[in-house]
């Protein structure tokens, strides 16, 4: 018998089954216990009530449908054979069949599987079609045998190539039976065999709230034979089977089945609005229970509102639900029911957990295993949720295999290499994972000098040149990891700048880095080797096999659970390719369908680990979850997003004629929103992205959303400006901290930081920097000093605070050089002047830069190098009329200059000391060549120095008094211990300005050329300096040490 348990409580239907379970006892307790659902968490949720009320709870199955159906068979000796028509099985039928559509019928299809990438078109739509199929099986039996007669069932044109497609599918194996033929099968032997011994005494049916119609008939023909239980969650006291279809019938499910009454002569009323727009899956399923009529209603248990204090909102809402919208109860805004709107998906997240505390911190007795969140898809909260929960027990369900299984995303990584360019960055971030780089001998400490080497020794993108050769380009070796590779092994091989047929070595390399050389070489071989065997169409077992292969040489022998699941999924795409000895598919496949084929895979949700650990969960919203929580979070609810759009195929003909029992993602996320209304107790949260992060535009809500809104306003006079609460864009906003209800938060650091830019108690604002370090500088290195007065703040906050901002250097892209720009071309005229006045080959300069992936290769490249050497021959000429001479003595510098003592040497040419920039003169310039003037005029009266820029030459040949030298010793202790406002380029600038006329004072001159510094956003440790903004910067001693330190240089500089 079926026996019908309904209430509108999950508590309720297990107190239900716990009760039948004590009342009827196990007559053995060596049989298991048959429960039948549709999730694991309804398992957990089951298993966990039932260890509680029994104290010991043991010897069960809980089987989702398809293990219910192989269980019965296998005792009634029915033989399933359902792999041959199982979908993941069809697909690769289906793809080789798609191969030869050359008849009239199938024109439609040609559409789909022409053109570009034609092998991933023909998967793809042997991929849709095979769903199809498998949905048929259960959906559509009949349709499926009356095509095996060759007759039509409805008039769409699609149906006749599909009916041929699928009598080639039935020809090849004509004795095979599908899941619905079996199912069939299995039905017609329980109605005619006495099968009783051989089945479990009783099913417990517990989650499901719809199912196919041919499988409610297999439960029936199931429950004449043995007791079938089946536990239905129902929102609604009352039939509703009509509502939403026009009418709205008042009758119990007992009533229906009980009188056997025509239900059209029932008085039709005003249906409830959320059971109307929502309800329809279950309304579907409750007419095909009255439409078999086949079961008797045991008990119907239903939770209304209690007497005594006056309900929630929530509970308001909930009573209107179970009583169809005759609740005469009004109801007003309170905490039960949260509404909030936010900027983007990490906001929500933020406020959330603001809420959550808040729960936790008001009801001492709320435990975070009462507390659940959902969204319509948790994979695009996942990676957000350990930086804003991380101090939160907290569990993450229904990720999808690649996101969960670090092993297999990897993985993915690697083969997407074979479908790119192997960019220089893209491999070594594959190798850098921790799951490959032990496997080629290579610690974390080498990826930092691996990074150094690639970059430097010209590696930008491509294997080799037959690599890029085969993507359609030119077959050049310059930036390629060969050529990279050839260049390190030379280096490391004669350790110096060697020219040897073509390949430059590369210098800067150790005989003790061999080990992390040789692991590098070893996993390009890998690399190099995969990219040979993947071009290559293979069948599904051989690609299987290599690819098993792969994974094993990339990961090793790791025995852990992601290694292992990795190997079933590769294991997966070769099995069942027989049946009956018969090979299945024996066409090749090409690398980018079986690519296809394992993302499909990573991205399936196999597994439910997480959900309801006795910590806060995170979770999907799945059908059939109607777990019953204290508190519901939902997220997400976004227009667009939920409910999802129901995409059904052009083809599809399930959809051209929709019938009782059919699924759809949208009606299915539609009755999840209904469930979550009735299954919460205390407080539901709804939160979605309600305004645009960009311009702060108005988003509308999802439209399930927008029902519930409508009904508050309508039944309970709240309106949505009442109910919806705005979320600021920034969590540090002054309104969290006014001491508003519906706006708080528990975030120290926002307060804090709230209270700097609001004011609000948080004190006189004080520089970031208002002290002085106090360490003595006795002994003073003349390169330090040189250096200091490049960049006073730069020095302070890099060098004395140990503070890096901006210290990872610009790294190259994975594109070989077009142009080279900034600061990379200012570096490279540099080189390039210094490699012209030294008397290199201008040929040898040109390779050298091409090899090293500075400078652009070909035609275009060899143009731009001319022209460059034409704009470098008039600097280079100008340096060559001075005749600096070579370097004939490096000046040691051990001086005693009041309580410093300076230490230090300096190059002396054979006409004095001569410094050179490709630039036009800066600050920085002129005091670099001022002090090494100073300190070698001490040890040498008559030298002269040269300072050579392209806008002019500076001669000094007069040397100042000691006193000079004193105070800038004196200011780079001072600048060393605290903060200067001596901003060089500012001084510079004020020099200049001073031996000109003009309407603008020299302070004038040098606020702007500061404010132009900061504007560049070149120096943030300058950007740091000034935070209290120039003016202020400015206002103390900067006009002194312009003074003292920059106007008297140009009492000896002679401009030639």
């Amino acid at each position: 018998m079926l026996h019908l348990h309904i209430s509108n409580h999950t508590e309720k239907l297990l107190e239900i089954l716990a009760a039948i379970i004590k009342r009827e006892g196990r007559a053995n307790l060596f049989a298991r216990e048959i429960f039948l659902i549709q999730s694991p968490g309804v398992e957990r949720t089951v298993c966990q009530y039932l260890a509680d009320e029994f104290k010991s709870w043991c010897n069960f199955d809980f089987l989702l449908p398809a293990g219910l159906l192989r269980k019965i068979a296998s005792s009634l000796y029915v033989d399933l054979e359902t792999d041959l028509f199982a979908s993941q099985t069809t697909v690769w039928r289906l793809e080789a069949l798609l191969r030869d559509i050359d008849e009239d019928i199938y024109l439609p299809l040609k559409k789909y599987v022409s053109g570009e990438v034609a092998e991933l078109k023909r998967y793809q739509l042997a991929g849709q079609i095979a769903q199809l199929f498998d949905q048929y099986q259960l959906m559509r039996p009949s349709m499926l045998a009356r095509w095996r007669l060759g007759q039509r069932v409805t008039e769409e044109d699609c149906e006749i190539w599909q009916m041929h497609l699928w009598q080639r599918l039935v020809e090849e194996f004509p004795a095979a039976r599908h899941q619905g033929e079996i199912l069939e099968n299995i039905i017609e032997t329980l109605e005619k065999e006495e099968c009783q011994r051989r089945l479990p005494r009783r099913i417990f049916v517990f989650g499901l709230h719809t199912m196919a119609p041919l499988f409610l008939k297999f439960l029936q023909a199931l429950s004449s034979r043995t007791e079938v239980h089946l536990f239905l969650l129902s929102p609604c006291r009352e039939y509703w089977g009509e509502v939403g279809r026009g009418g709205d019938r008042l009758l119990s499910l007992e009533g229906i089945r009980d009188s056997g009454v025509d239900l059209s002569s029932y008085e039709e009323e005003e249906p409830q609005q959320l059971l109307a727009s929502l309800g329809r899956q279950g309304r579907d399923f409750q007419q095909m229970l009255v439409a078999s009529a086949g079961y008797s209603i045991d008990s119907a248990l239903y939770q209304g509102l209690g007497a005594g204090s006056p309900p929630s909102l929530l509970h308001v809402l909930q009573g209107d639900i179970l009583e169809r919208g005759r609740l005469a109860v009004t109801a007003a805004r309170d905490d039960s029911l949260r509404i909030v709107s936010c900027h983007s998906p990490l906001r929500e997240l933020a406020v959330l957990k603001d809420h959550i505390l808040d729960l936790l911190y008001k009801d001492a007795s709320l435990q975070l295993r009462d507390i659940v969140v959902m969204a319509p898809d948790i994979q695009e909260y996942a990676p957000l949720i350990p930086a804003l929960f991380a101090d939160i027990q907290y569990s993450i369900a229904d990720r999808a295999t690649g996101q969960r299984n670090t092993v297999m995303a990897v993985f993915l990584d690697y083969l997407n290499l074979f479908s790119g360019r192997f960019g220089w960055s893209e491999v070594l971030d594959l190798l850098r994972s921790e799951h490959i780089y032990s496997q080629f001998s290579l610690g974390e400490g080498d990826f930092d000098l691996l990074q150094k080497w690639v970059t430097e020794s010209g590696i930008r993108w491509g294997l080799s040149a037959e690599q890029r050769q085969e993507l359609g380009l030119p077959p050049l070796e310059l930036n390629t990891w060969l050529a990279g590779l050839q260049r390190l092994l030379l280096g490391f091989a004669m350790s110096a700048d060697t020219m040897v047929e073509g390949v430059l070595a590369y210098s800067d390399i150790e005989g003790n880095s061999a080990q992390a050389l040789g692991g590098l070489c070893e996993f390009l071989q890998v690399l190099q080797g995969g990219q040979e065997l993947y071009t290559t169409p293979r069948l599904l077992h051989e690609w299987a096999e290599l690819l098993q292969g792969d994974a094993e040489r990339l990961f090793g022998g790791e025995e852990n659970s992601a290694h292992q699941e990795l190997q079933q999924i590769l294991a997966g795409l070769g099995r069942g390719r027989e049946y009956q000895g018969v090979l299945l598919y024996s066409q090749p496949i090409a690398f980018q369908v079986v690519m296809a084929w394992l993302q499909q895979a990573s991205a399936q949700v196999g597994s439910s680990a997480g959900f309801l650990r006795g910590q806060l969960t995170f979770c999907s919203m799945l059908p059939m979850r109607s777990i019953p929580f204290r508190v519901i979070c939902l997220l997400g609810l976004n227009e667009g997003k939920f409910p999802k759009q129901d995409k059904q195929a052009t083809f599809d003909l399930l959809a051209s004629k929709p019938e009782l029992g059919d699924r759809s993602p949208r009606i299915d996320d539609r009755y999840q929103f209904l469930e979550a209304l009735i299954s919460v107790r205390d407080s539901l949260y709804l939160s979605y992205v309600g305004r645009s992060i960009k311009n702060n535009g108005e988003i509308p809500p999802s439209v399930v959303l927008c029902e519930l809104l409508d009904l508050l306003e309508c039944k309970f006079a709240i309106k949505p400006e009442d109910i919806v609460v705005e979320q600021p864009l920034h969590p540090f906003s002054s309104k969290y901290f006014e001491g508003r209800a519906d706006l708080f938060s528990y975030n120290e650091n926002c307060l804090t930081l709230a209270q700097k830019i609001y004011g609000g108690g948080g004190g006189e604002e004080r520089p970031w920097w208002s002290g002085n370090l106090g360490r003595p500088q006795e002994n003073i290195y003349l390169a330090d000093m040189v250096s200091f007065y490049k960049n006073p703040q730069r020095w302070f906050v890099s060098r004395s605070l140990e503070i890096r901002l901006g210290a990872s250097s610009d790294l190259p892209d994975d594109t070989e050089t077009f142009s080279a720009s900034g600061l990379d071309r200012y570096l490279l005229e540099q080189g390039l002047v210094e490699d012209l006045l030294a008397g290199r080959e201008v040929a040898d300069i040109y390779h050298g830069l091409a090899i090293e992936g500075r400078w652009p290769q070909g035609t275009p490249g060899s143009l731009l190098f001319k022209k460059l050497l034409t704009e470098l021959d008039e600097f280079t000429n100008s340096i060559r009329q001075i005749d600096p001479g070579p370097i004939i003595q490096t000046l040691p510098i051990d001086q005693r200059i009041g309580p410093y003592r300076l230490l230090g040497k300096v190059a002396l040419r054979q006409n004095g000391i001569f410094l050179h920039r490709y630039a036009n003169r800066k600050g920085k310039d002129l005091l670099e060549a001022w002090l090494y003037h100073l300190v070698a005029g001490r040890e040498r009266p008559d030298i002269i120095t040269w300072l050579v820029c392209k806008d002019g030459v500076l001669k000094f040949s007069e040397q100042p008094s000691e006193e000079m030298l004193l105070l800038y010793l004196e200011h780079f202790a001072f600048g060393v211990n605290t903060l200067s406002s001596f901003q060089v380029e500012a001084a510079y600038a004020y020099s200049l300005h001073c031996q000109k006329k003009s309407k603008k004072t020299p302070m004038q001159v040098a606020e702007e050329t500061l404010k132009g510094s900061v504007t560049k956003g070149y120096e943030p440790e300058l950007a740091l300096a000034i935070s209290g903004g120039v003016e202020e910067f400015l206002a103390g001693e900067f006009e002194r040490y312009c003074i003292e330190l920059m106007l008297p240089i140009w009492e000896y500089a002679d401009e030639l």
